[in-house]
C-alpha cells in the first residue's frame, strides 16, 4: 500500500513546514499530531532522542545520514534517527502528506530494528528473564558489531540481535531511500 505525498514539494518547503512546527524534536516527540503518532505506531520505539539535521546532532548509527533530500521519485524527505536512552535508534523520514500535513514513514529495508517484534532493539527487555536472548553463537560473532558494541551500555541489545540473526548493527541509505521511494509517492491529481 502506497502513501501519498503532496506533489511539487521541495526540500525547502519541507524544512519550512518543520521549522514552523518548532523543529524535528517538536514534530516527533513533544507535539506529534495524531497522524504522526499513527505513522510511528507501526514500530515500537521512543522519540526521546532524535537527530536534528539543523543542529548536526547524531547518534552512533553506522551508515546512516540524517538530513533533507529529494528521493529518486521526487518526494522531499527529512531523514531522522530516533530512539530512547535504553534502546538503539532506528531510521525514519518525515515528508508532507497529500493534504499538507507532516507524515512519517519508517522503512524496513536498510533499517536496523527488530522486524519480528516490530520494536527498536533494546526496547523491551524483561529484567526478570535475564539471558532470554542468549543463544549459542560463537565469540567470533562479537567482532561483527565492531566499534558500536564498545560504546554501547546495554549488552543485551547484542544478544537480542544475535538471537534474531542480525550480524551487524548497520544502516544502508540506498536501501532506505529505495524503500521510501517505493512506498511514498507524489499524488498528482487529474494526471
Amino acid at each position: 500500500m502506497s502513501r501519498y505525498a503532496k506533489a511539487d514539494v521541495t526540500v525547502n518547503d519541507l524544512k519550512q513546514k518543520i521549522d514552523a512546527a518548532g523543529d524535528v524534536y517538536e514534530v516527533l516527540y513533544r507535539n506529534p499530531s495524531k497522524r504522526i503518532r499513527e505513522d510511528m505506531s507501526k514500530v515500537e520505539f521512543d522519540c526521546e532522542n532524535v537527530t536534528d539535521p539543523d543542529k548536526h546532532e547524531n547518534f552512533d548509527m553506522p551508515g546512516f545520514q540524517s538530513g533533507y533530500e529529494t528521493l529518486p521519485n521526487g518526494v522531499a524527505v527529512c531523514w531522522v534517527g530516533a530512539g530512547g536512552d535504553w534502546e538503539d535508534p532506528l531510521a525514519l523520514c518525515i515528508y508532507i502528506g497529500e493534504s499538507g500535513e507532516l507524515r512519517v514513514y519508517i522503512p524496513k529495508d536498510g533499517n536496523c530494528y527488530n522486524f519480528k517484534t516490530k520494536a527498536a532493539f533494546g526496547n523491551w527487555y524483561p529484567e526478570d528473564e535475564d539471558g532470554m536472548w542468549d543463544d549459542t553463537s560463537s565469540d567470533e560473532d562479537e567482532d561483527d558489531f565492531g566499534e558500536y558494541e564498545e560504546n554501547c551500555e546495554c549488552e543485551h541489545h547484542f544478544e537480542e540481535m544475535k538471537h534474531f540473526g542480525i550480524k551487524q548493527y548497520k544502516f544502508d541509505m540506498e536501501k532506505l531511500r529505495a524503500d521510501a521511494a517505493n512506498r511514498i509517492v507524489a499524488h498528482l491529481r487529474g494526471v
